[in-house]
């Protein structure tokens, strides 16, 4: 089972599904901001959040510690932006 500090926080490597809909990859966490690209596969373009501003509307699809409970991104582009 994940930790709660994965799915309350960004981390690198993760994937989200945004308010909406849209998935977003962590890139790397600086200056207590979550760098986030669009697409699973973070080809998209760039936005920035806190890196606890994760909105109850969000939702972890993709996580690299845990493969088998948070697939997405890992091995697929899932959805674009």
């Amino acid at each position: 089972m994940i930790s709660d500090d994965r799915v309350t926080r960004f981390h690198e490597g993760q994937v989200w599904e945004n308010s909406a809909g849209y998935y977003v990859r962590v890139m790397q966490i600086e200056n207590g901001q979550a760098v986030l690209r669009k697409g699973a596969d973070g080809s998209g373009r760039i936005t920035r959040r806190p890196w606890d501003g994760i909105s109850l509307r969000w939702g972890l699809v993709g996580d690299p510690t845990a493969p088998e409970e948070y697939p997405v991104g890992q091995d697929s582009e899932g959805k674009g932006g």
